[in-house]
């Protein structure tokens, strides 16, 4: 146990002259609050919680890194996003692969930077194509190996300004 504190401490420090925060395999199972300590006067552009236990990211992720560019949790045992998220008017690339996600998480929407989106390998069914249609920036959706609806899979496999990475039927 001490030696895992002294993992996440150690990573936490390097994190700060690089602005990446790399928490990858800590067998975390929650986020704990002595991160947001550690790096309290540091801005953080790229966060890699993927490959833990995680069945919940705390509003305090996106409150207290909110200049984020690159977030990263795939792996982990997620199945929704705080609405805090959607303020993250940075963040261009977001990965919540190999997850617990059965609906997109409303927070999704509201992310007005993402170009790129990975929610593959959950148990997505259905997906709003508007509400996909109007996120801008958007260039790529991975959705692959996801239980899709057949109606939503044609939707969302005959969208012309974002590409769409869907599972062979």
């Amino acid at each position: 146990m001490a030696s895992e504190v002294a993992a996440v401490v150690n990573r936490c420090e390097s994190g700060k002259e690089s602005q990446s925060l790399d928490l990858s395999e800590c067998g975390l199972m929650s986020v704990p609050d002595a991160i947001f300590h550690l790096m309290r006067e540091t801005t953080v552009l790229k966060c890699d919680l993927s490959r833990n236990q995680l069945k919940k990211l705390p509003s305090k992720v996106a409150i207290k890194f909110k200049d984020i560019v690159e977030f990263n949790a795939s792996n982990n045992q997620l199945s929704t996003l705080a609405d805090d998220f959607g303020q993250l008017k940075s963040l261009t690339h977001l990965n919540l692969s190999t997850n617990n996600i059965e609906m997109v998480p409303e927070a999704i929407y509201n992310m007005s930077s993402l170009i790129h989106l990975d929610l593959c390998n959950n148990n997505i069914c259905e997906f709003s194509a508007s509400k996909l249609l109007e996120m801008k920036s958007l260039k790529i959706v991975n959705l692959e190996n996801n239980p899709l609806t057949s109606d939503c899979f044609y939707l969302l496999s005959n969208l012309n300004n974002v590409e769409v990475k869907l599972s062979a039927r």
